[in-house]
């Protein structure tokens, strides 16, 4: 099809068994999840291809964790719910009765798991820049904010920004969570020229 520059969307996922902040050139080794290892194994055979010809430019994009809505446009899955904000946002309309917090004895501020969270909008913006980007042949991106936002800090956050009480219970840690993710944005700003503009509290505003 004579394609000459290649995104992937990549994840965070891939970083498992690494220390945060998360940086470009940490080792990838093996998820311990089907969905990390899609990612390893697609960013593993186009590098190979970006590396063995001249004809593509590969740019590997690594989200984080994207959130965020539009006006009239949120995250509404006609499956149940498993990511944490379309949760919150039908806890706010009385679809759900309460958020379930998985496990609050983590190593971090409040016990509570860590990410890295990033506007939508943000993530649209990363792509129109790498779409723009001349340099190396074969090039990795982290794309998020550059701190951890607990889960406690979260469901405040979101409280505030929509005037709403969350109902919240803690549980057992689920397995395969990792304890604190985000990323060291320093890659991407300096080749990229690029860098999230959107607050915590607009990324959870409800429109």
């Amino acid at each position: 099809h004579k394609v000459k520059k290649f995104i992937f969307s990549s994840s965070a996922t891939v970083y498992e068994g690494n220390p945060a902040p998360f940086r470009e050139d940490m080792p990838i080794k093996e998820s311990s999840n089907p969905y990390g290892e899609t990612k390893i194994i697609c960013d593993r055979i186009l590098e190979g291809i970006a590396k063995t010809t001249d004809k593509m430019q590969v740019t590997i994009l690594r989200y984080f964790n994207p959130i965020g809505n539009l006006p009239g446009l949120r995250e509404n899955p006609k499956q149940p719910a498993k990511n944490i904000i379309p949760i919150l946002n039908q806890i706010a309309e009385g679809e759900i009765k309460e958020l379930l917090i998985f496990g609050d004895d983590y190593n971090t501020k409040d016990g509570t798991a860590e990410r890295d969270y990033i506007h939508i909008l943000d993530l649209v913006d990363a792509h129109l820049v790498a779409l723009d980007y001349t340099g190396e042949k074969y090039n990795v991106f982290n794309i998020g904010v550059g701190r951890g936002i607990s889960v406690k800090e979260l469901v405040q956050a979101y409280e505030i920004a929509n005037n709403v009480d969350i109902p919240r219970r803690t549980v057992g840690r689920r397995p395969g969570d990792l304890e604190v993710s985000f990323t060291d944005t320093g890659k991407a700003s300096q080749i990229l020229g690029w860098k999230a503009q959107y607050s915590l509290e607009e990324m959870l505003k409800i429109h």
